[in-house]
């Protein structure tokens, strides 16, 4: 078992003393064996293990990024096509009409529909 200084381990993984002295503090590199003197090929097997554990985590988060952005997408093109197929309006166009149409309706009426349909998004017809 051949045992190294902190700075030495820290040349070895490329990180600072206080950076190898906070990832033992968070059970990431194991304690060092007397003060300041730690087991090498303990700690370079659990950095290795650390550092690919990272990277898997930050692959999958890319993925769910990437699914994320193909479903807004998908989403998106499915909302346009269905607008130019006159499947969808505009609710600001519908309150619009609904307005001009009850014009000569009891005012009541015109602001319970036309603000029924303020919070609204776009709807199939």
């Amino acid at each position: 078992m051949s045992t190294v200084s902190v700075d030495t381990l820290g040349k070895l993984l490329d990180l600072t003393p206080r950076r190898i002295q906070q990832l033992v503090k968070e059970g990431v590199l194991p304690r060092p064996i007397e003060r300041g003197q730690y087991e090498v090929v303990a700690c370079v097997r659990t950095y290795v293990r650390h550092l690919s554990t990272l990277r898997y985590a930050e692959s999958d988060d890319l993925q769910a990024q990437r699914t994320r952005l193909v479903k807004a997408q998908a989403d998106r093109a499915e909302r346009e096509n269905a607008i130019a197929a006159g499947n969808l309006i505009d609710v600001a166009i519908a309150a619009q009409v609904i307005s001009d149409a009850l014009s000569d309706a009891p005012d009541d009426w015109r602001d319970r529909a036309v603000s029924a349909l303020k919070g609204m998004q776009c709807h199939p017809v």
